[in-house]
């Protein structure tokens, strides 16, 4: 799976919010305040996407309708084992006590993180 950017990211989460096939329109719309892309720009990145195998185009009409071909599961899944494998040579170890050393977690999200494991 190819990886995308953080603006095609952008897009892909309206497309899996909508679950349904999304027109570049209907995606304009739901983009973020102070997101000012013009639709040649969204048709852009969609196109993108398309190109990496992450959407489906169909016309319907006049207008072009975009479907996930990825679910947002399956790509986050993914990401996530290629970030430990490039950051943490696969270790969650690694990761998890890169968290706890700077400071990022809280001791309440320490406590439900083994709270999580535990029932695992």
């Amino acid at each position: 799976m190819t990886k995308i950017s953080k603006s095609e990211m952008e897009l892909m989460q309206i497309i899996w919010e909508h679950a349904a096939p999304i027109t570049s329109g209907e995606i304009l719309e739901r983009l973020p305040l102070g997101r000012d892309w013009k639709n040649t720009t969204v048709l852009t990145f969609l196109s993108r996407l398309a190109e990496k195998g992450m959407v489906q185009v169909e016309k319907q009409g006049k207008a072009n309708v975009y479907k996930a071909l990825v679910s947002e599961k399956s790509y986050r899944g993914k990401e996530t084992v290629s970030f430990l494998e490039d950051v943490h040579g696969g270790s969650v170890k690694s990761f998890m006590a890169s968290l706890v050393d700077s400071n990022e977690l809280t001791q309440q999200e320490i406590d439900e993180l083994k709270d999580w494991l535990s029932k695992r």
